[in-house]
């Protein structure tokens, strides 16, 4: 009871104290009553103490205990009641001060709730109607207060995309009595979509309808500068990640926080072996770290600049980078680190190097010159060197164009600078250039200079120094000013031009031509002005014609480049092509095109590799004769034994199957050269490498001396390549008759196929293919120096003496091989032999191989129709009347044209079949079968020849010949070719007879 005491004393003190404190702060407040409630409050406190104090057994003293109940009395009687008195009279002081203040508050607070850029809102739980909008809500979807609580409904405003998600969520919420926001769109009276957030609140009062307040504000800004920022972000990342130089970011105390995959490629580290190390520590050598610690100072007094710095990639090697630096900033504006573009220039370094070697020596060289020659630097956009003459031509001193490298541009007059900076594109596309251009001399003259200026580029194929010369014109100039004073007399120039020169707007519409327009196409300027320029073009041509125009219209370099053109006779004809893209005022462009015709230059480029393969056989013509005077022999020899009675039923068997020995030999001989002799287009197709070997092999085995040993080594089987077979067989040739001089008649000829994996050519440029098929050419002949392989593929290049070669073989061989996305390396030594292998790249298409047919029974091959043939040669003549007769067949010969024409137009109603031979005398085989097919077109035609020309057998092919009987052939391939063609016109007849009936 002692405890209990003390903690009703202790209690009752405390709340004393806090109402103490209390009533402190609310004496400062302007409110009537206060102190008399508080004065009530601390009556009625006294009284708990009193009468805790009273009850305890604390009370041991009795003077103390006679004296209590007075006490008791005063604060429990009086002070009590005074108390309860006090209070309600405080009270009813204080809310008449709080009610205007409170009408005041609630007035703001509407207010404010109607001025607010959203809608306040409030809805029935159960059917989501509103009871409550704000006047925001005309602001935000267009409706006004009594339309929306009268007719508008969620489905009304929200977008249909997103109204099953906003209600189902809301629902959800809603059941388990939860705050809630969520995003959604928005459908204005307008049609307009926008973004709105709802922030609810769920009300529940016990015996009332469930409420949700909340408000909906307007986020489409917020969502579309989000989208942008992500679209943004994304696309930064995309350049990080896929940008040829590294970036790096550091912080003050050059700790790596980031760094990009190409940095860490060009360093050779892992991402993770990089974050968090010291940057100067394990990249730079020691030597430099000195200066990267000066720049990161420099960064924190927000300096950005660039230099050039050895660093140390992880194997140990060092690289030269140039280090864009610039300072990163955080959310408080201050520096917290670096961030620097890398870029590898170990390279260019290297090349600075041999450069200033260079410009040393050409310095000297052309100290007293007239020209000036220069050197610019195109990576570092600076002058490497300019000679003295720069003073003579334009009054200006090296010193002046050292450190002004604009000052060569400032110079130039003012009508020239359009025309000058379109040479400029031209030169850092990578082409030569060559103009003539007016500059202000320093004495207040105008100076002409004529500039020619070539690129140059290292070995990845980047530009990276243009080198020029320029000549004081100005007397020259001044000489032709009379042919230059006119736009009319420029044009005059231009329709003089033997090439077409036109422009093209960058939609790929022509817009001007020249005179020499019509003379190469004989076309109609004005036919064309207008017209897209890929309708004159061949269809196959009009793919690459518009990536060349998409190159050159966004300024990529664009190589010279070939395109076939229709002419006004239907004909196409070759032109090559340049284009430079120029600027026009008001900000419009064209295309400049040049296009030269090289139809001849073509037809003389096809007659000289035509050339070259009679060249080939011309160096084969002993071995092929020799071959042919055995066959001869054989054919001879065994014709005599056949001749005499006594021996002829011995030999008959033995001497007839030698002679069809002897005749196929010949025959394939024949059509070996042939198919070498023949000019024909480029026509790839998949060929098989180990048949293409095996075709050279058994020609040059018939041609070759004895002596030279031919091997075959062909390990590839499952690969085949896309190329034109007689091109093919060209470069083996050509290969091959090279490695037979080179032996002198006697060493090996070993041919060699292989299959090599593009990883194992790493050393040569722009491979296409995974794999590549190698067709080596290899000889023990005397070998070559280096001096000679430099130039063993230049066009006319020969070791041989005058009259032994034209030095065009390998040239031929190297450019058929570019032709076909090859390329053929050579290895040789003195003394050892020579090597020349040929790359192809390896396909999985192989050719189709014809499947022998069993030949058909001799009741098959018969018949009785009556055939007319053609032929001049009268042995052949007289074998094939026989043949033919005696299978059953009724026979008409002709020996020339003329005389099949006539006999066909007497019996045209009788002949079912025509077999003419192609070279006939007074009217060729070509020209009858056209006359036969006008007198009757269903006539059927069967041609023959020993070599038919490509051009030939289209023209016969485009009027519906399609049986060929290739000279000499056999008598089962007469009948079997006769029996087709009749075969193949019942089966005409009978289907063209179904389609009547039906």
């Amino acid at each position: 009871m002692e405890l209990l005491g003390f903690l009703r004393i202790g209690l009752t003190l405390v709340t004393a104290t806090a109402m103490f404190v209390l009533g402190r702060k609310l004496d400062s407040l302007p409110v009537r009553g206060v102190k008399l409630v508080w004065t009530g409050v601390g009556l009625l406190v006294l009284h708990m103490l009193v009468g805790s104090i009273y009850h305890s057994e604390l009370i041991r003293e009795p003077w103390l205990r006679e004296y209590m109940p007075y006490l008791g009395f005063v604060t429990g009687y009086i002070g009590q009641t005074i108390g309860l008195i006090a209070i309600p009279l405080g009270a009813h002081s204080m809310i008449k001060t709080f009610s205007p203040q409170l009408r005041e508050s609630l007035r703001y607070h509407e207010e404010f709730v109607h001025s607010l850029n959203g809608i306040v809102y409030e809805i029935n739980s159960s059917d989501f109607r509103f009871t409550f909008v704000s006047d925001g809500c005309r602001n935000l979807l267009g409706y006004s207060r009594e339309y929306w609580l009268e007719n508008i409904t969620w489905d009304r405003i929200i977008h249909p995309d997103d109204l099953d998600r906003v209600i189902n969520y809301c629902s959800a919420a809603i059941q388990e009595n939860r705050n809630h926001t969520i995003e959604f769109r928005a459908l204005r009276s307008d049609g307009r979509v926008i973004w709105l957030r709802d922030v609810s609140a769920v009300i529940q009062v016990p015996g009332e309808p469930g409420k949700v307040r909340g408000v909906l504000m307007d986020i489409t800004d917020h969502v579309d500068k989000e989208a942008a920022l992500l679209k943004s972000e994304h696309k930064y990342r995309t350049l990080v990640e896929h940008m040829n130089e590294g970036l790096l970011q550091v912080t003050n105390e050059d700790v790596i926080v980031f760094a990009s995959p190409r940095f860490c490629e060009m360093m050779g580290y892992g991402t993770d072996e990089l974050i968090g190390t010291v940057a100067n520590e394990i990249l730079v050598p020691e030597e430099y770290r000195s200066v990267i610690t000066r720049k990161n100072e420099e960064r924190k007094n927000e300096v950005a600049d660039s230099y050039e710095i050895p660093m140390v990639r992880k194997s140990g090697e060092r690289i030269w980078v140039l280090i864009s630096g610039a300072p990163v900033k955080g959310p408080d504006g201050s520096v917290v680190g670096s961030m620097g573009i890398l870029s590898d220039i170990t390279e260019r370094k290297r090349l600075e190097l041999e450069n200033q070697s260079a410009i040393a020596q050409i310095k000297n060289l052309f100290e007293n010159l007239n020209e000036m020659f220069f050197s610019y630097d195109t990576i570092r956009h600076r002058l490497l060197m300019i000679s003295p003459a720069c003073e003579k031509i334009y009054g200006r001193t090296q010193d002046e164009f050292y450190g002004n490298s604009s000052l060569w541009k400032e110079i130039v007059h003012r009508e020239d600078r359009t025309m000058v900076e379109s040479f400029e594109k031209q030169l850092f596309a990578g082409t030569p250039a060559e103009w003539e251009h007016r500059v202000l001399h320093t004495d207040g003259s105008i100076r002409w200079v004529e500039s020619k200026v070539t690129p140059s580029f290292d070995e990845n194929g980047v530009l990276v120094r243009i080198d020029g010369i320029a000549t004081d014109i100005s007397d020259r100039k001044t000489a032709e000013a009379a042919l230059l004073e006119s736009e009319e007399r420029y044009r005059g120039l231009v329709e003089q031009a033997r090439d077409t020169i036109l422009t093209i707007s960058t939609d790929g519409f022509i817009t001007s031509l020249n005179r020499a327009f019509e003379v190469t196409t004989n076309h109609k300027r004005q036919d064309w002005i207008g017209r897209s320029f890929t309708d004159i073009l061949h269809p196959d041509d009009v793919t690459k014609a518009i990536d060349a125009l998409t190159k050159a219209v966004h300024g990529e370099p664009n190589d010279m480049q070939e395109f076939r053109v229709r002419a006004q006779s239907g004909e196409y004809i070759t032109i090559e092509v340049t284009s430079t893209h120029q600027a026009q005022n008001e900000g419009s462009s064209h295309l400049l095109v040049i296009a030269r015709d090289i139809t001849s230059r073509k037809q003389l480029e096809e007659n000289l590799r035509q050339t070259q393969k009679m060249e080939g056989l011309g160096t084969l013509a002993s071995g092929i004769a020799h071959d042919f005077n055995n066959i001869l022999g054989i054919i001879m020899t065994h014709a005599s034994l056949l001749e005499n009675p006594s021996t002829r039923d011995a030999l008959l068997e033995k001497g007839v199957e030698a002679i069809n020995k002897a005749v196929r030999r010949g025959a394939h001989l024949v059509s070996q050269i042939l198919t070498l002799a023949r000019k024909t287009e480029f026509s790839p197709r998949a060929l098989d490498p180990t048949e293409a070997v095996h075709e050279v092999s058994r020609m040059i085995k018939e041609t070759f001396p004895k002596t030279i040993e031919i091997v075959e080594d062909l390990s590839v089987s499952d690969r085949s390549i896309v190329a034109d077979s007689t091109q093919v067989l060209q470069c083996l040739l050509n290969l091959a008759v090279n490695a037979r001089d080179a032996m002198n008649g006697k060493g090996i000829l070993t041919f060699r196929t292989d299959l090599v994996p593009r990883s194992r050519l790493a050393e040569f440029p722009n491979l296409q293919s995974e794999e590549y098929v190698v067709i080596s050419v290899s000889d023990t002949g005397s070998g070559m120096d280096e001096k000679t392989l430099q130039r063993v593929f230049e066009p006319f290049f020969t070791t041989k003496e005058p009259g032994k070669g034209t030095g065009m073989g390998l040239a031929m061989v190297y450019g058929i091989m570019q032709g076909h996305g090859g390329f053929v390396d050579v290895e040789s030594a003195v003394g050892v032999g020579t090597t020349f292998r040929l790359y192809f790249p390896a396909t999985n298409d192989f050719p189709e191989r014809s499947e022998e047919n069993l030949a058909p029974t001799p009741d098959s091959l018969k018949g009785s129709e009556t055939i007319l043939v053609a032929e001049d040669e009268p042995l052949l003549a007289e074998l094939v009347h026989t043949l033919l007769e005696g299978n059953g067949y009724e026979v008409c010969m002709a020996h020339d044209g003329e005389e099949a024409l006539d006999l066909f137009q007497g019996r045209r109603h009788e002949i079912d079949i025509v077999i003419s031979d192609l070279g006939l005398p007074k009217l060729n085989g070509v020209d009858l079968t056209r006359k036969l097919l006008e007198l009757n077109p269903e006539t059927k035609i069967i041609v023959a020849s020993g070599y038919l020309a490509p051009e030939s057998r289209s023209e016969l092919e485009g009027q519906g010949i399609t049986e060929f009987l290739s000279k000499p052939y056999k008598a089962g391939e007469l009948f079997e070719a006769i029996r087709r063609v009749m075969e193949g016109s019942r089966a005409r007849i009978a289907s063209n007879l179904a389609e009547k009936t039906s």
